[in-house]
């Protein structure tokens, strides 16, 4: 009687443990295998589970869009015996000064290197080497990323050639961070290379082979973070157009929980979280009449990107550093007012505050937009 008993009770607390256990772990994140299934948990993909960034920081250097125009050493010599002008490589010896005393781990150059447009090749190489002679100076790593106008002087081999680098596209692990930079100079149709000699005017897009490549970079426990030249801000935040497949890019960016973008190419001052992705545009040292002169000392804290921006003042010619992100000195279209005209059809300066309502090319003067040029 007593053993029967037992045996029932056994039996009923084997049922229910069972009962329980097969519930409780019956949901999507087990496998069952069987008629009588043993739960198996899943593994979680290592792109869901990044190692830990407490304490970590990481210091980088950042500057593009330099669009080197040289000037020849003397007319009747060589096309090749050629040199950077004193405006451009003081901006130079001042990103030097500045990076001699932030001390980054290393340096990122987004691109555009060269100005590219109309120039030789023998003398786009020599350009490229006068660059990376003043990057040497600086005594840290310099990774490379090519941009649209120095496609146009050089082909990619060349591009390497002239660097002494023997990538296009990198994957740069460092600690709990992985570094990646993407080459986007593609035509959408077909994604094929784009003409250097026809000099393609394009926004860029990322091909299928780089997809793949990226996809598979993008399979890791570390925190990544991706330097490419074109932009994939959508044109209604720049007016500026921005790559071509750049919603196929930014889904697998997201998918794959990547930190941050950084990109050159627009010229416009942007920042913004997509799908947890944080995107930057960055104006380069030579096209942005804002912000002419423009790089950047970038500390990861944890992580976030913590970025200050140097560029010479337009009005006064001076250094100075700011916040990238300043809410009340980002501009993008959705900030600029509209013109207005007067009784007899003449347009009527915007008016602003601070810097809101003013485009890219305008200073707030007197709650006035100003033409940047007007007021030199």
């Amino acid at each position: 009687m007593l053993l029967g008993a037992m045996l029932l009770g056994a039996t009923f607390l084997a049922v229910g443990s069972y009962i329980w256990y097969f519930n409780s772990y019956d949901t999507p994140e087990y496998e069952h295998f069987g008629k009588w299934p043993l739960p198996v948990k899943k593994e979680i993909p290592l792109w869901e589970n990044k190692v830990s960034l407490e304490g970590e920081s990481i210091k980088i250097g950042l500057i593009t869009d330099t669009h080197l125009n040289s000037k020849r050493v003397n007319r009747e010599g060589s096309a090749t015996d050629v040199y950077i002008p004193d405006k451009y490589k003081k901006i130079f010896e001042d990103f030097k000064k500045e990076m001699d005393s932030f001390q980054p781990e290393f340096i990122v150059h987004i691109g555009d290197i060269i100005e590219g447009t109309k120039v030789p090749l023998d003398v786009g190489i020599e350009e490229l080497k006068l660059i990376k002679q003043e990057m040497d100076k600086i005594g840290k790593s310099t990774y490379w990323t090519i941009g649209n106008h120095d496609l146009r002087s050089v082909s990619r081999r060349q591009f390497q050639k002239a660097l002494d680098i023997d990538y296009i596209n990198k994957s740069i692990d460092n600690g709990p961070y992985r570094f990646i930079i993407l080459d986007a100079n593609y035509h959408k149709k077909g994604g094929t290379p784009q003409n250097p000699v026809a000099g393609d005017y394009i926004p860029g897009f990322v091909s299928k082979e780089n997809m793949a490549w990226l996809e598979n970079k993008l399979k890791t426990n570390k925190h990544v973070y991706i330097f490419m030249h074109h932009s994939l801000v959508s044109s209604k935040f720049t007016s500026k157009n921005s790559v071509a497949n750049k919603d196929e890019v930014m889904n697998l960016l997201s998918k794959y929980n990547v930190e941050a973008v950084f990109c050159g190419h627009i010229e416009r001052r942007y920042f913004g979280i997509h799908e947890g992705v944080k995107y930057y545009t960055l104006p380069g040292i030579k096209k942005s009449p804002r912000y002419p002169g423009a790089y950047y000392a970038m500390t990861l804290e944890e992580g976030d990107p913590v970025i200050d921006m140097f560029y010479v003042d337009p009005i006064n010619a001076l250094y100075v550093k700011k916040p990238f992100y300043d809410k009340d000195m980002m501009v993008t279209p959705t900030d600029i007012k509209e013109i207005k005209k007067n009784d007899n059809g003449e347009k009527l300066p915007r008016e602003c505050d601070g810097h809101t309502g003013c485009s890219s090319n305008e200073l707030c003067h007197g709650e006035i937009c100003v033409p940047i040029k007007d007021l030199k």
